[in-house]
């Protein structure tokens, strides 16, 4: 086979694709996750805890579980990652990645700052896996504010 040829194009623009939708469905998934604990849909059914009941529903491993509620929680306080996620232009590695990092930042940070960091980390995400965004994460805050 020919590299670059028309084939090979279609099937990374088809790889491409299917990244985008899976991490459009990572997104939706955790606004579901956190709005069925906002309702405490699981305390009505018993679960101890909302990655508990989605585990059950689901048949998803409890670890997995907490992920995507450690996600869903995460999210609701970083919209720019959450439209990266939903429109597909970060995967659900490089999210959480990101949000990892965000999380790590001193909890007194300024927030235009940590607003700084997470558009800095979400443009470094068009040339880097969830790998290099966890490592550019670790120096984020003397990147966005060398004085500190």
């Amino acid at each position: 086979m020919v590299h670059g040829s028309h084939r090979d194009h279609r099937h990374h623009d088809q790889l491409a694709a299917l990244a985008a939708l899976a991490a459009q469905v990572a997104e939706v998934q955790a606004r579901v996750l956190k709005h069925a604990e906002d309702l405490d849909v699981p305390g009505a059914t018993g679960a101890a805890s909302t990655a508990t009941w989605h585990a059950h529903r689901t048949r998803t491993t409890r670890p997995a579980a907490h992920r995507a509620m450690r996600l869903a929680t995460a999210l609701e306080t970083h919209d720019l990652t959450r439209a990266a996620l939903a429109e597909g232009r970060v995967h659900l590695e490089q999210a959480e990645a990101i949000l990892h990092a965000l999380a790590e930042l001193p909890a007194d940070l300024d927030p235009a700052l940590v607003a700084r960091a997470e558009t800095y980390l979400l443009a470094d995400a068009a040339h880097h896996d969830a790998k290099g965004l966890k490592i550019l994460g670790r120096r984020i805050l003397e990147t966005i504010d060398p004085d500190a």
